[in-house]
């Protein structure tokens, strides 16, 4: 009788703390994507995001693209526009990062000083017939939407 208790009590907190959290991720994923530079009023300079959180909203502003190569219409998915690399916090100085300086570079000169608080997504475009051909994201996320620009 105690055991089935403690079971039951066990399964309980589980599911309890389960589903706060998958409130939280519920509500990151309802949050609306703007496309264009931060702002200062957005408030993206102090929230931090999951590494998930960020490639997901990278791939939805992804996946909405549709790209012309050779005469054909091809919508970018995760299989032809993989992930190849991830950059949190493209302004922190102390990451000994490859490749954080450029991206930090490209992001303050598309988007000013405001844009350094913000983490990059790196895409390989394999729809491409140039080989290698890469592009990225720029993510951040703000009180109230996320904030996603090219770079």
């Amino acid at each position: 009788m105690l055991v089935a208790f403690a079971l039951t009590a066990a399964v309980a907190l589980t599911t309890a703390k389960g589903s706060s959290g998958h409130r939280t991720s519920e509500k990151s994923k309802r949050m609306p994507i703007l496309l264009r530079c931060p702002r200062s009023g957005d408030g993206h300079v102090h929230r931090f995001a999951s590494a998930d959180q960020v490639i997901a909203v990278a791939r939805r502003v992804n996946h909405r693209e549709v790209t012309h190569y050779q005469g054909r219409a091809e919508r970018r998915t995760r299989w032809n526009t993989p992930v190849q690399g991830l950059v949190m916090f493209v302004n922190e100085d102390t990451l000994d990062v490859p490749g954080r300086r450029v991206l930090a570079a490209r992001a303050k000169k598309r988007c000013g000083r405001l844009g350094l608080a913000t983490s990059a997504v790196t895409f390989y475009d394999s729809l491409s017939t140039v080989c290698c051909q890469t592009f990225t994201l720029f993510v951040a996320r703000g009180s109230r939407a996320w904030i996603v620009f090219g770079g």
